[in-house]
């Protein structure tokens, strides 16, 4: 009987161990996943600039397509960052600065598509719809803010995460 109690301990050790190492496996994957994913953004931006000679494409569309694109990319890559640390076996609270940068990222990336919309539309727009355009980019810019200052709090109370990421 107490050869069975043995075993266990060893049993959970190997399972564990297995299970971190199809993690890790996983982990690897998306982040190769990632960066493939943003490769194709930055082709498709630099692609994007190069319609800029051609005939029928307009200067903005051409410029927000590529902003588009390269603002894509960076939110992948941060996320990649993200990953990256996971499989350093670094986590700690103050990785999730990738991610604020993400939603800044992307709260920017949003406000650029609602201008170049605004700006640029094929009809006028209706005073509620330039109304709720102009709502969702006040709230965006506050959004912005708010991320910014997490931020900020996140890299001046590294008294226990220091060196972390």
């Amino acid at each position: 009987m107490s050869e069975l109690n043995d075993n266990i301990p060893n049993w959970e050790s190997r399972s564990r161990s297995l299970c971190l190492r199809i993690e890790r496996v996983l982990y690897l994957l998306v982040g190769i996943g990632l960066l493939c994913t943003a490769v194709v953004s930055l082709c498709s931006a630099v692609i994007g600039l190069l319609h800029i000679f051609e005939k029928g494409a307009t200067f903005f569309s051409v410029i927000f397509h590529s902003v588009d694109n390269l603002l894509l990319a960076l939110m992948f890559l941060e996320i990649f960052h993200t990953v990256e640390v996971v499989l350093r076996g670094k986590l700690h609270i103050a990785c999730i600065e990738p991610f604020l940068f993400v939603g800044i990222i992307a709260s920017i990336r949003r406000i650029l598509i609602i201008s170049l919309q605004t700006a640029h539309a094929e009809n006028p727009l209706s005073q509620q719809a330039f109304q709720n355009a102009m709502w969702e980019t006040a709230i965006l810019g506050v959004l912005i803010l708010i991320l910014i200052a997490a931020v900020w709090v996140l890299r001046h109370s590294k008294t226990q995460a220091e060196n972390a990421c």
